[in-house]
């Protein structure tokens, strides 16, 4: 509702609004703690407002927070009356001190004398910060309490104050234009001198002759005064009075000359001698006490944030909770716009901005830029400093900002949230401020840290695109290493948007390119990999350099794979590689190690061998250059070869490339790759049946992949590690594991990685006995109804699939014998010895479970063991080959065979179970085979 009334004073508006909200003056004073009497002052313009105070508990008093216009006026004319000073005449009289008898003399209107504040409303005890205070004030006898506005000082005063009771108080609030000049202070203080019966102040007192009696003569009858009996005198606000030289001499010479306890407030660091003790914002419960003194619940998610967002500060907590709702989404909303609501702002502006110099607030823009703690006496900012702004005076800046408690440390500047928010607020109003402020920033970044998202941060706002790209250029690996490739991605979005809005984006195609591929770099391997495939793609179109569009082929090409587009790959690689003149060995090289994993994935083990050869073989050449492509190539070549010698059943040329991989990869600063072959490395354990090295190196590698927010790597190490849970019979632990992978890769869109987590998760469920589930998994779409046979692991999983259609009907044999030929005919398989091993070992058990121990025997014959085979194949080989001997031959014939298996399997719960399980079968079942095998016994 708008003001109705014409207005012209802050004093005519506040009476206007007492009457509308139906208050007296005594019920307006009791809800803001002031007297009636200094109520009544107030509205005939007898006393200057406080902008601060009146936001503070005027606003919520009148209830005008739903009125923001109101409010607005009440402030604005707030801050008029205290910029002019009031009438020569100001008759102030303390509640029941209307006159004062002195030897039979009465003395009327002598002036003011101030209570102690009273204790406001939302109140919280600080015992520790009162104790602290009290200990050095009794042993000090003087004191100075040095804070921000708003944060508690004058309470925290007032509380020492009132438990000093065995002394007469002296209380004065500074106030501008009012009670901050000497005169004024003299006066006050001898007008409490003369209420404790010290008569020799009297003629500071008398009409006129205060005006006329030199400041000397004044402190003197004061000083003897205030030495004939203790007193504890509180000085609100005391930095108002240290413009002023006559009020600085007489505060000096209260700390120096008198027997009084001085007591003092202040925003500013003052230039006295005396304990100066800091007061910062209320600790987490104590804040937490406010909010629920204001009705809110404690546990609403806004509260953390404004907590945080406040630092604390009792002023600033009290104007935000008195204008929040209990709609936790509008509370969120507002506790996030915090800085830019109209009484945050005023107090800002007001309580902690309006003395700046222009110099300390240009300074204090320039630290409110940065994210990250400034040290602002380091010599190159300085020296930046000097040719940005050469007016500057920056010794003077910095100990003006230090004074008014802005900054505390020097060397580690950092601003209050709010009050940093407010400032950049400011600075977006001014566009070419914030530019030039930015660019010095980045320029500092770029100089002193290695912080490669600090200084693109500041490039991007400064409009300085071609630093963020070469700031970020070949720094990839090194900031995913560190955790913030999603961050620094974030980023470069924000250079790339800005950078194709620009009027002549054509100019900047070297630029752009760029850009996209670093931003490529940083989202591979991430939950964003298809963004990363669409930078590389974009990049590639703005390009017709051949060896660039080769590099970024070799970039891309790991993308497609993580979508397993492997032939797209080959045929780029192809297309690039003919586009290379015969002296591009380098590329060459990235080419063929990109080919020989495309080969490999394909299950063309033979041409992928070539192909990782071929790169090692160019890469020779290049000897022990220390060059960070060279590294990550020979990294990605022998990362290549690792996988290779291993799907050869050659551990020890798996073992060797795989740390060939993690040196180079090291030494590229390529921590994902090298985390990942780590993982590698607790394959080849779990090969050998060394489970807990496997758990060992494959966790190392999992924390530290989430740590990087590597998706992929964490997808795949949590899937390995249920092949470990479902060997020492952990089935929920595994499954739970299967859901992490799951969400995973739906969000990565790994449509082959999807189908693995299927097919082990279905594992897991057989052993448990959720058979029909389990069926159902394998036989959907992913796996039985799959007609993209490019994965390696497609067999594995319809082997899987095999067994499944055994547990859930012995007699439907023949179905299962159809989908072990499927997996036969994937034209991977012929490369693949382990996956013909297995499948042979499952058809074995196929034949078993028809009654065919002859056939059985067979399909184990066409594949034989060689040196090389995991542990578990071998194991699974030796108890269907002992169950095929038990079938033809009897269980004596058979008893050696598996006598020989049990000190082999104890190590491991489900081989373990299994064989004890098969030992205690009273005879041979053909139809129970596959229960034995691949389902838990039934209790």
């Amino acid at each position: 509702m708008a003001v109705t009334v014409a207005a012209q004073t802050f004093g005519e508006l506040l009476k206007y609004l007492r009457r509308k909200a139906r208050l007296t003056q005594r019920e307006l004073a009791q809800r803001v703690g002031y007297t009636e009497a200094h109520v009544c002052r107030l509205e005939k313009n007898e006393r200057l407002p406080d902008v601060s105070t009146v936001a503070a508990l005027f606003v919520p008093a009148l209830e005008l927070d739903d009125e923001p216009k109101q409010i607005e006026l009440l402030l604005q004319l707030a801050g008029q009356a205290g910029s002019r000073r009031p009438a020569d005449k100001v008759t102030v009289r303390r509640t029941g001190l209307r006159q004062i008898e002195i030897q039979h003399e009465i003395v009327e209107d002598l002036g003011a004398l101030e209570d102690v504040p009273p204790t406001p409303p939302h109140w919280v005890a600080r015992p520790d910060l009162i104790d602290r205070a009290a200990m050095l004030l009794r042993h000090e006898r003087r004191l100075a309490l040095v804070g921000m506005a708003g944060a508690g000082k004058t309470v925290l005063a007032a509380e020492l104050a009132r438990a000093n009771s065995s002394l007469p108080v002296f209380w004065l609030t500074v106030t501008v234009g009012v009670s901050d000049g000497a005169a004024a202070i003299t006066r006050a203080l001898a007008l409490f001198c003369l209420t404790q019966g010290r008569t020799q102040v009297r003629p500071i007192l008398a009409e006129g002759a205060g005006a006329s009696l030199p400041l000397d003569q004044q402190l003197n009858l004061l000083r003897a005064a205030l030495n004939a009996r203790p007193a504890l005198l509180c000085v609100d606000d005391a930095h108002l009075i240290m413009n002023d030289p006559a009020g600085r001499a007489l505060l000096e010479s209260l700390v120096a000359t008198t027997s009084a306890t001085l007591l003092l407030t202040s925003r500013e660091r003052l230039a006295l001698s005396l304990p100066q003790l800091s007061v910062g914002g209320l600790d987490v419960p104590q804040a937490r006490s406010v909010i629920v003194d204001y009705g809110h619940d404690p546990g609403l998610p806004w509260v953390e944030a404004l907590i945080e967002r406040t630092h604390g500060n009792p002023m600033l907590l009290r104007l935000a909770l008195g204008q929040l709702g209990h709609e936790t989404a509008d509370s969120t909303r507002f506790v996030e716009r915090l800085a830019s609501q109209p009484q945050i702002a005023a107090f800002l502006m007001n309580g902690m901005l309006r003395r700046l110099s222009s110099g300390a607030l240009w300074l204090l823009k320039l630290v409110a830029l940065f994210r990250h703690p400034l040290d602002l006496f380091d010599p190159s900012l300085a020296e930046l400093i000097a040719g940005a702004e050469p007016s500057l005076a920056l010794g003077a800046a910095i100990q003006s900002l230090q004074e008014q408690t802005l900054i505390d440390d020097v060397r580690q500047a950092g601003l209050h949230p709010l009050l940093r928010e407010h400032l950049l607020t400011q600075l977006a109003t001014d566009p070419q401020r914030k530019r030039r402020l930015h660019r010095l920033a980045a320029e500092w970044e770029d100089q002193n840290t290695a912080d490669v998202l600090e200084t693109i941060y500041h490039a991007a706002h400064a409009g300085q695109y071609a630093r963020a790209a070469e700031t970020i250029k070949g720094q990839e690996e090194a900031v995913a290493a560190r955790g913030q490739a999603t961050a620094a991605a974030v980023l470069l979005s924000r250079v790339i948007r800005n950078l194709e809005r620009g009027k002549r984006p054509d100019r900047s195609r070297r630029i752009l390119r760029d850009l996209l591929t670093s931003r490529g770099i940083l989202l591979v391997g991430s939950l964003q990999a298809r963004e990363a495939e669409a930078d590389f793609r974009r990049a590639l179109e703005l390009t017709a350099d051949a060896p660039t569009r080769a590099d970024l082929v070799a970039r891309i090409a790991n993308s497609i794979f993580e979508r397993n587009a492997y032939d797209e790959a080959l045929t780029l690689i192809a297309e690039s590689r003919d586009a290379l003149g015969p002296s591009e060995t380098f590329l060459r090289a990235r080419l063929a190690a990109a080919a020989a994993w495309a080969h490999y994935d394909l299950s063309q083990i033979d041409e992928a061998a070539g192909a990782g050869e071929q790169a090692l073989a160019l890469l020779a050449s290049f000897g022990n250059v220390s060059w960070q492509s060279l590294h990550e190539t020979r990294a990605t070549a022998h990362s290549a070869m690792a996988s290779i010698s291993r799907a050869r059943q050659d551990t020890v040329g798996a073992i060797r490339h795989a740390r060939a991989t993690i040196d180079s990869a090291e030494r590229g600063g390529l921590r994902r790759l090298a985390l990942s072959k780590r993982g590698f490395l607790g394959g080849l354990s779990y090969d050998r049946g060394d489970l807990d090295e496997a758990d060992r190196l494959r966790n190392e590698a999992l924390h530290s992949a989430t740590e990087l927010g590597d998706s992929y790597t964490v997808a795949y190490m949590n899937m390995y590690l249920t092949d470990h849970d479902r060997i020492r019979l952990a089935i929920d632990r595994g499954l739970e594991r299967l859901d992490v992978v799951q969400r995973l890769m739906e969000q990565i869109g790994d449509g082959h990685g999807q189908a693995d987590q299927q097919a082990r998760r279905a594992a897991l469920l057989l052993w448990r006995g959720d058979v029909e589930p389990a069926l159902r998994l394998l036989e959907g779409p992913s796996i039985g109804g799959n007609a993209d046979h490019s994965s390696r692991s497609h067999g594995y999983n319809l082997n899987r699939l095999a067994f499944a259609q055994l547990v859930a009907d012995p007699g439907r044999w023949a179905l299962a014998g159809a989908t072990l030929d499927r997996a036969h005919a994937l034209p991977g398989t012929s490369g693949d010895r382990n996956l013909r091993f297995n499948l042979a070992t499952t058809r074995a058990a196929l034949w078993l479970t028809a009654g065919d121990p002859t056939s059985a025997q067979v399909a184990l014959d066409e594949e034989h063991e060689i040196e090389g085979f995991g542990l578990w194949g071998r194991l699974d080989r030796e108890l269907v080959a002992a169950l095929t001997v038990w079938a033809a031959s009897g269980s004596a014939t058979a008893r050696p065979l598996f006598d020989s298996l049990l000190s082999r399997v104890a190590p491991y719960p489900l081989h373990d179970l299994r064989l004890a399980s098969i030992l205690s079968e009273p005879e041979y079942r053909p139809e129970r085979m596959p229960q034995l095998l691949w389902r838990a016994p039934r209790s």
